[in-house]
């Protein structure tokens, strides 16, 4: 659904997470176009269900760039550190609203 959608999606899970130590919220973040309304939505939920809310921002893997002759691989350490450094900015401007949310900003490859 998430793949094909020209929209933000929400997918929740059963109210058993609620009150579980170990509950998270996770919203994917386009950094090239964030969806504000798709990062209040998570910022909500992990507040509602005392969740640790987890920024993604999913990038290529290594072995998926192309490499051949003349061709130089891009900085990923610099462009992970972008990403984080976005996905922390837009978690700024949330902390005020939800001071008790626990926020990690990771970018897997």
């Amino acid at each position: 659904m998430a793949t094909h959608a020209e929209c933000p999606v929400v997918i929740v899970r059963p109210a058993e997470a609620t009150e579980n130590p170990k509950a998270r919220v996770v919203v994917g973040v386009d950094i090239n176009d964030i969806s504000g309304e798709a990062v209040d939505a998570a910022f909500a939920e992990a507040a509602l269900r005392g969740a640790r809310l987890e920024m993604v921002h999913a990038a290529f893997h290594f072995s998926e760039m192309p490499v051949g002759p003349g061709m130089v691989a891009p900085d990923f350490k610099a462009l992970d550190e972008a990403a984080l450094r976005i996905m922390d900015a837009e978690a700024a401007q949330r902390a005020g609203r939800y001071p008790g949310v626990d926020v990690h900003t990771r970018v897997p490859r």
